[in-house]
């Protein structure tokens, strides 16, 4: 049996309790909107006009009293039905398992009482280098965040950063400071505290985080970093438009340099076709990929001074050298360049020193290696020989099938008992190496030794003499040197005299590449952990051992504010008012 079609006052009926319902839902949704625009705003005020929110929550409060006022009786009547009863008792039940759960994610951002970090990089957790650095403070930390309130969206990654530092350590004090709240005079009494009355001038050169480091009887204005929020971002001058947060590394460097009264200065010898600290690499395959300008960089962001040295004149290392690196140099160093580098050593000096194989082809067939010079001083005092060998991994050709050999070396076995090793071997780290030489160890009088990284024992990897004869070979002339291979050597042994001899620290290394622009940065290996625990390990600042250093390591893609509004709305208003739609355009074919 079939329904009489309606009449017209009856369509007018269902049409305007159609525009009633609808209105009631839209104003609804924009009421919820704005209460989230609200929340996210901070404050909830900006400079100047309307708030966004304060439009949206205007534009829904009239719709939704527009929707009551249309159909109110009918209203009244739905709701005194028992039907509806049942369906306002299930919203109610919804409704407060919603604000049960706002109220938990609210506590929870607020109180940090658990947090867990699903992502594969790990971009919401700080890294073990940052966290040790918080909890080796020994004084106050005072970190303020400058900001403003309709700017505030490059700044919210790092106000959850500073709350992980505060999470870590009772001494650190994190404050954050809306500009466009501050009055002239309040304004200008704060930058003095801070210290940047002589500083920036604008409100965008000001936007960004203070460090500040307790001096004596409170926080100086003079022991302070201000890191404005230009350098929090990296952005990619290309299509992607790709921005890369660098918060910690630069939060983690402000905090070292306000608190270390003298920089740990490394002097990199050169004059031997050693590769070069300025030699940078860039994405994309530009650049010098051999050189060690990424490697400095890094560096220099955990507050280390770098310089050059030449010792081809006669001169001496300078007493100001912390730390001494030798990268692989290509041509022997003279007489008295070793001698130079052995009184460093004898005074309880550090290095650390790499060492490439170096080969050429003989006239009659057969490989030649070249020495650096170093290697009595290294065999002799601190029982670290380098061989005369080469490191291959063989693969198959996956087009012909052919065995073909690679310079690549993954090594990934570490003494656990040493302090290097164990961090690392924790983190299950890998080392990427490129052309490197095997180092045994052999007894030297007054040296402790130890055989930090080597190949595993299921690697294929293997070494042989004549790496000029297997390449003409297509294989090995002689039996190779299987593994475990040892690629990475630490010694210590007490110089000078009295009743407490200095030490002195050496960390050798078969290799140069793993250090290089090409392999130092990339996420997956541990080259860079390597040579930062090297290097903290050979100058005595254990406390700077880690098992994952901090590393530029989220970005986000970035867009117009107008764009990033119109995709707000449409998710939460646009898709909503399509499923209403529909159900609506089902209901009205019901109904015929």
């Amino acid at each position: 049996m079939t329904q009489p079609p309606l009449q017209p006052p009856e369509r007018e009926s269902e049409l305007q309790f159609l525009v009633s319902v609808v209105s009631i839902l839209l104003g609804g949704l924009l009421l919820v909107f704005a209460a989230i625009l609200y929340a996210s705003s901070g404050s909830g005020l900006a400079s100047e006009g309307m708030p966004r929110f304060q439009i949206a929550a205007a534009i829904g409060a009239g719709l939704l009293a527009l929707g009551i006022s249309l159909e109110f009786p009918r209203l009244m009547d739905l709701v005194r039905q028992r039907k509806s009863l049942h369906a306002a008792n299930a919203l109610a039940m919804s409704a407060l398992a919603f604000i049960l759960l706002v109220i938990v994610n609210f506590l929870s951002a607020r109180h940090d009482f658990w947090r867990a970090d699903l992502t594969q990089e790990r971009l919401y957790t700080l890294s073990d280098e940052s966290r040790a650095l918080a909890n080796a403070l020994d004084r106050d930390v005072r970190l303020v965040v400058l900001s403003a309130a309709d700017q505030d969206r490059d700044m919210s990654p790092v106000e959850a950063l500073l709350g992980q530092y505060r999470a870590e350590s009772a001494r650190i004090r994190v404050e954050r400071v809306d500009l466009r709240r501050k009055g002239q005079a309040e304004l200008l009494a704060l930058l003095k505290e801070l210290g940047l009355e002589g500083g920036p001038r604008f409100e965008d050169e000001l936007l960004g985080v203070v460090v500040q480091a307790e001096l004596g009887e409170g926080l100086s204005a003079e022991r302070r970093k201000h890191v404005a929020k230009a350098e929090l971002w990296e952005q990619a001058f290309d299509r992607s438009s790709k921005r890369t947060f660098l918060g910690e590394q630069k939060l983690s460097s402000a905090i070292r340099e306000v608190l270390e009264a003298k920089r740990a200065k490394l002097y990199f010898l050169t004059g031997h076709a050693e590769a070069s600290i300025d030699e940078h690499g860039h994405e994309g395959g530009g650049g010098r990929e051999e050189g060690l300008g990424t490697l400095a960089g890094m560096l220099r962001q955990r507050n280390m001074e770098l310089a050059e040295l030449n010792l081809s004149d006669g001169g001496q290392v300078p007493d100001d050298c912390d730390l001494l690196v030798i990268p692989a140099p290509r041509v022997a160093l003279d007489p008295r360049e070793v001698a130079s580098v052995e009184r460093f050593l004898e005074r309880g000096g550090d290095a650390i020193i790499m060492l490439d194989p170096v080969v050429s082809s003989r006239d009659g067939g057969g490989t030649r290696f070249s020495e650096s010079g170093l290697e009595p001083l290294l065999r002799e005092r601190y029982g670290v020989a380098p061989q005369d060998a080469f490191v291959f991994t063989p693969f198959q050709d996956p087009f012909s099938g052919a065995l073909r050999f690679s310079e690549e070396v993954l090594a990934d076995e570490f003494d656990v008992a040493h302090q290097i090793g164990k961090r690392l071997a924790r983190e299950q780290a890998r080392i990427a190496l490129l052309g490197a030489r095997p180092l045994r160890t052999t007894p030297a009088p007054g040296a402790t030794t130890s055989e930090l990284l080597k190949t595993g024992a299921r690697s294929p990897a293997f070494a042989v003499n004549d790496p000029f004869g297997m390449l003409a070979r297509g294989r090995p002339v002689e039996d190779p040197q299987r593994g475990p291979l040892t690629l990475a050597v630490t010694s210590e042994r007490a110089v000078g005299e009295g009743e407490v001899p200095e030490r002195s620290r050496v960390v050798v290394v078969g290799d140069v590449g793993w250090a290089q622009n090409a392999a130092i940065g990339v996420g997956r290996f541990h080259n860079l952990e390597l040579f930062l625990n090297a290097a903290s390990w050979a100058m005595n600042r254990d406390e700077r051992l880690v098992g994952k250093a901090s590393r530029p390591k989220s970005y986000r893609l970035e867009m117009p504010p107008e764009t990033l509004v119109a995709m707000q709305l449409f998710s939460f208003l646009g898709l909503p008012a399509v499923a209403i739609g529909l159900g609506l355009f089902a209901w009205m074919l019901r109904r015929r």
